[in-house]
């Protein structure tokens, strides 16, 4: 009599891989309302613009 093989398989899934963010598109509206300064700061702190660079940007 003849041998009859059986093979087993395992189908693994891999796992999503995680992605580094898209970086945000950010519009700073020139507006009659908000200070300069503290627009200056905002570009300081949150974007790390040098001060001069954020004067310019101003």
């Amino acid at each position: 009599m003849g041998r009859t093989q059986h093979r087993r398989s395992t189908i693994l899934e891999r796992e999503p891989q995680a992605q580094e963010p898209r970086m945000y598109r950010v519009l700073l509206v020139n507006d009659d309302f908000t200070p300069m300064d503290y627009v200056v700061h905002i570009l300081e702190a949150y974007f790390h613009k040098p001060h001069d660079e954020a004067v310019a940007v101003m």
